[in-house]
């Protein structure tokens, strides 16, 4: 049994890219032939180049986000097609799942209109046809995938995004290294609207603490939004607002800065607009920092189960409850290492070398 795992190169798309990169070696530890084949985020032909490659596997792995096939997600539908014509058995892990109730932010309300209405339902259709399994990180998605479409539940399967144990600097290493000292507040990874980063900067003056805004800013629209930041912040003398805008390829790998922020941080806020599943916030479990963050289905299915992270439900109330969950400190600390503990890769991986054979 050959199995491929096609993800995007991660010089173009870091999140989805670097934990099927985990995953797969995680999996191979387990004894299964599993390979990566990697394209171009909405590159049709990079994507074609490598779906091709991929029929020479008995099983591909799919980790999925629409946004990664193309603008419009026309282009999953012809590899559906393929998918299909080749007869391969197929897993699709559903990093999002888009419903008409999703929120899209969105500068052309027609084309949100039409992907509601149109692409997102034809596109879970063709996932059901070519998938053999669909994977899902919470179960809020499952249900969401289930009322959203024809597809069989026994079909979906729920196995959690799994965190890697990985050898870090200490807290007082990175703090030292970066000059850093007091409070600590990180927000971290691709700048954007959607990210709710205005939220806490807007409130600075309010909290207690240096805070900390990582990252890099893609595409126009984000390059707008970090530059309205940053003259907020100047026009308004807010003094405990520091900026560390990187290049993308600045920040990947574990021994690089990105981590040194993670590890120097007493929380990690995340007021984020809009969400599904999180990256940044496994992050955050692996580095062993509690989080503080907007209300969602997914914080809050996490909330119910352990006790890393502070909801807030208002953004006016961010000061507040990152003052709460400072004095819960050492409680939120031990239901990371909980966290940690039920959703380490190298267990998850299990799951998906047992799921492979019994498709094999």
């Amino acid at each position: 049994m050959k199995v491929c795992m096609l993800i995007p190169n991660s010089k173009y798309e870091r999140g989805i890219a670097l934990y099927g990169e985990e995953l797969s070696a995680a999996i191979s530890n387990t004894n299964v032939d599993i390979e990566l084949v990697t394209y171009k985020p909405g590159s049709f032909f990079s994507l074609l180049k490598a779906f091709f490659k991929s029929k020479n596997y008995d099983i591909i792995h799919i980790q999925h986000e629409g946004r990664l096939f193309g603008r419009v997600d026309g282009v999953y539908f012809i590899l559906g097609l393929l998918l299909f014509f080749f007869r391969k058995k197929v897993v699709t892990t559903m990093h999002t799942v888009h419903t008409k109730e999703t929120k899209i932010y969105s500068i052309n309300p027609i084309l949100t209109t039409i992907k509601r209405k149109v692409f997102h339902p034809l596109h879970r259709q063709i996932i059901n046809i070519i998938s053999d399994k669909i994977i899902v990180h919470t179960e809020f998605l499952k249900k969401e995938l289930i009322n959203s479409s024809n597809i069989n539940p026994s079909k979906i399967l729920v196995i959690p995004h799994g965190a890697k144990s990985i050898h870090l600097p200490s807290k007082k290493e990175s703090r030292q290294k970066l000059s850093l000292s007091g409070n600590i507040y990180l927000m971290i990874g691709n700048i954007g609207h959607v990210k709710g980063f205005d939220i806490i900067v807007k409130q600075a003056k309010k909290i207690d603490g240096t805070i900390i805004i990582f990252g890099s800013a893609s595409g126009p629209l984000n390059h707008a939004y970090l530059n309205d930041l940053e003259k907020y912040v100047a026009k308004s003398n807010i003094k405990n607002v520091i900026f560390k805008i990187v290049n993308i390829d600045e920040y990947n790998g574990y021994g690089s800065l990105w981590w040194y922020y993670f590890r120097a941080a007493d929380l990690v806020l995340m007021p984020y607009r809009l969400m599904s599943t999180s990256g940044i916030f496994i992050n955050a479990m692996e580095a062993k920092v509690p989080v503080v963050c907007s209300r969602s289905e997914y914080f809050e299915e996490i909330s119910r189960n352990y006790n890393c992270l502070k909801i807030c439900d208002n953004d006016k109330d961010f000061p507040e409850i990152i003052k709460k969950a400072m004095k819960e400190h050492s409680s939120l600390y031990k239901g990371v290492g909980d966290f940690f503990k039920k959703n380490r890769i190298e267990n998850l991986a299990i799951k998906y070398a047992e799921l492979y054979n019994t498709l094999a």
